[in-house]
């Protein structure tokens, strides 16, 4: 069940799957992948296992692209509908020194501006070393593209396993710790889940609504799960 309010009204609400809607909005996702050299080896291998059984999860209509970050931060593939570019790209991966993530972050929330639908899902095992950027700019880059983040950490440290969540609350997402490399594919494909599962709520504002900043409130329920949001909307 689904309740939108808007100010003091109760609107009437209709929710539908994106991936089932006639008109299929523009949905992108960014693999944005920590290829610094504390990754090479087993945790590597295990990155590009987990993002290649994303792939086989993900709704066929999302684009996907990969973003991979060592000392700098680059967009290897720009969201698209070909899959095997993007599972060439992963195959190629290789690590070298330094961790941008910070640079990544913002690199890849900049990418996706134009998304109707806009998603990162973000493995790091370390700090940020190299960027310049700091934390507080890629916060502030996630809710200005208003992107989803999953973050999968794979980080030992309790400071850094709290900037993944911060990046992760900044993007309205969740926080998935692995604690082996073995661990990494299913939280990609839970990832995966999690965007074939998104919804559209919509609800039509009443007539005679004047024109001015209302705060808006929407509160879900499915089974045992509760969800809610709020903003401020300019009619």
């Amino acid at each position: 069940s689904v309740q939108v309010q808007l100010g003091d009204q109760q609107l009437d609400a209709d929710v539908e799957r994106l991936s089932d809607t006639p008109t299929q909005l523009d949905r992108q996702v960014l693999l944005v992948l920590d290829v610094s050299e504390s990754m090479v080896g087993a945790k590597l291998v295990a990155a590009q296992e987990a993002a290649l059984a994303f792939l086989n999860v993900v709704p066929e209509d999302v684009k996907v692209g990969l973003v991979s970050f060592a000392e700098t931060a680059e967009v290897l593939v720009l969201p698209t509908l070909d899959r095997a570019s993007i599972q060439d790209a992963v195959a190629g991966l290789t690590s070298s020194r330094g961790t941008a993530l910070y640079n990544a972050i913002v690199l890849a929330a900049t990418t996706l501006e134009d998304a109707e639908v806009g998603n990162i899902v973000l493995l790091s095992d370390g700090a940020n070393t190299e960027s310049g950027a700091t934390l507080e700019d890629a916060e502030d880059e996630i809710q200005s593209q208003q992107v989803g983040v999953a973050a999968v950490n794979l980080a030992d440290s309790a400071e850094e396993v709290e900037i993944l969540s911060r990046l992760a609350d900044a993007g309205k997402g969740k926080l998935l710790s692995a604690a082996t490399e073995e661990e990494l594919q299913p939280l990609f494909e839970q990832s995966a889940r999690a965007i074939a599962a998104q919804l559209r709520i919509t609800a039509p504002i009443p007539a005679g609504t004047p024109a001015e900043q209302f705060p808006m409130r929407v509160d879900a329920q499915a089974g045992n799960l509760a969800l809610r949001d709020h903003a401020v909307v300019l009619i």
